[in-house]
């Protein structure tokens, strides 16, 4: 069982599934992705109307990727499942990090940290500043040595050449990292007393009406 859901999940993995969550539930094994924020914007239209199972059971079946629609449908139907549809739910948004403006925040905190320690994101910012037709997503489908040529390439057209020893950590004296800088920016520098201030908003002051709606029951 062990080795088929490894097998499964290796799958969803090589076709493109970034980020994938494996839970037990009721005895029952279930991989799933994070709800998109459309998804979730979806979910929380439809409980407005419909009562709460059925709102759950739309947010597992966009959700889950294994077992298959059939194998859910089974396990909705049955007289053991209880509440476990309940735990499910719950847990995929709570994986899903969209449902309250804290677990928002966190993500975005986590994004950033991640983003500045990423060596190919800073590589795809020169890139696409130099060359507007390229996407992001076509560059680390190439190999590497045709990344690099890009890459030094985008550097003549900036005037201005990226710190490759810096980002790497090949250079423990150099620690600033210049990035080319966007139309309409001053800087890219990051305003970390922004984001104090932002964050003591979201946990301090009370925001009538809240944006994000109840938490799905």
């Amino acid at each position: 069982m062990i080795a088929r859901i490894s097998d499964e999940y290796a799958e969803l993995k090589r076709q493109g599934y970034k980020q994938l969550f494996c839970v037990e539930v009721g005895g029952f094994i279930f991989i799933y992705k994070p709800l998109t924020y459309l998804q979730y914007e979806l979910c929380l239209n439809i409980e407005q109307e419909l009562e709460s199972a059925t709102c759950n059971e739309t947010l597992i079946k966009m959700s889950v990727l294994y077992p298959n629609l059939d194998k859910l449908d089974e396990w909705f139907d049955s007289p053991n499942a209880g509440k476990d549809p309940d735990i499910l739910a719950e847990q995929i948004l709570t994986n899903s990090k969209i449902k309250s403006k804290e677990l928002i925040l966190e993500t975005y905190k986590e994004a950033r940290v991640e983003f500045e320690n990423n060596f190919i994101n800073l590589v795809q910012i020169y890139i696409c500043s130099a060359f507007s037709s390229i996407d992001p997503r076509d560059i680390i489908n190439l190999p590497l040595v045709d990344i690099m040529n890009l890459l030094v390439r985008a550097e003549e057209m900036l005037g201005k050449s990226l710190d490759v020893n810096a980002i790497l950590g090949l250079d423990k004296k150099s620690t600033k990292i210049n990035l080319p800088i966007p139309d309409g920016f001053e800087s890219t520098e990051f305003d970390h007393q922004k984001m104090q201030d932002l964050e003591e908003g979201f946990t301090q002051s009370p925001i009538p009406g809240d944006a994000f709606g109840p938490p799905m029951k």
